[in-house]
């Protein structure tokens, strides 16, 4: 996987004003990447509501399941685990869609705050001073951060699937555990473990999603592979 350029306003010498012509493209630059932004942003709505769905069926299926029994104890069990798994593999799915969003919508923030720089120093302009941490220097995406940022979920579409799937993931390892008649303690033991670790296991995932995709130079809308951001 090729190491991206970081998104920098550029450093060539500018010219004292822009003609109609770069007035005019860097206006509908601009709108566009708004519009690229919002489709982004309501996009992430759409994965969300879509596993919204997915879930309440899978929850139904497992109240089903328990009322009518499916037979012994044992096979009731192993069907309800078996239906865990698949839907945190299924989950994992929706989770990588909304973090692959989260960084095209960001791709695109980056990209209006570049233009917005260039006009600003482009035509000197006085503005309050909100704007200084914009404008104080260039808008690159790879930042230091504080290490501990990897173990935090990126969004809160990415936090409650991650949540759902590492709560399914343990109680399918607990439900294992009964099944082997094991100690409670140790089942207990196994579905936090699993519980944790596959928590961190997501939002790490989430975040090198994100880092990845968020840092390519190429903001066009044209390619939605899921490797797409890596050119």
């Amino acid at each position: 996987m090729t190491e991206p350029t970081p998104l920098t306003v550029t450093a060539h010498p500018l010219p004292t004003a822009l003609n109609e012509a770069e007035q005019a493209f860097i206006t509908q630059e601009c709108d566009r990447l708004l519009m690229l932004y919002n489709e982004a942003q309501s996009n992430v709505q759409s994965v969300f509501n879509f596993y919204l769905t997915f879930l309440t069926t899978v929850v139904g299926g497992v109240v089903v399941i328990v009322q009518t029994g499916g037979g012994s104890p044992v096979r009731t069990q192993l069907i309800i685990t078996l239906l865990l798994i698949f839907a945190a593999l299924v989950g994992s799915v929706y989770l990588s869609a909304i973090a692959f969003r989260y960084a095209r919508s960001k791709r695109y923030a980056i990209a209006v705050d570049a233009l917005r720089i260039f006009l600003i120093r482009q035509d000197n302009l006085r503005v309050p001073s909100i704007y200084s941490t914009l404008t104080a220097q260039p808008p690159e995406i790879r930042r230091k951060v504080n290490p501990l940022i990897w173990l935090l979920p990126s969004g809160t579409y990415q936090m409650f699937i991650a949540l759902i799937n590492s709560a399914f993931l343990s109680i399918s390892a607990a439900l294992v555990a009964i099944t082997a008649r094991a100690e409670f303690s140790v089942g207990l033991a196994t579905a936090v473990l699993i519980f944790v670790q596959a928590q961190i296991i997501y939002n790490v995932y989430a975040q090198l999603v994100i880092r990845q995709f968020a840092n390519g130079v190429s903001i066009s809308n044209q390619k939605t592979d899921l490797w797409a951001g890596s050119n």
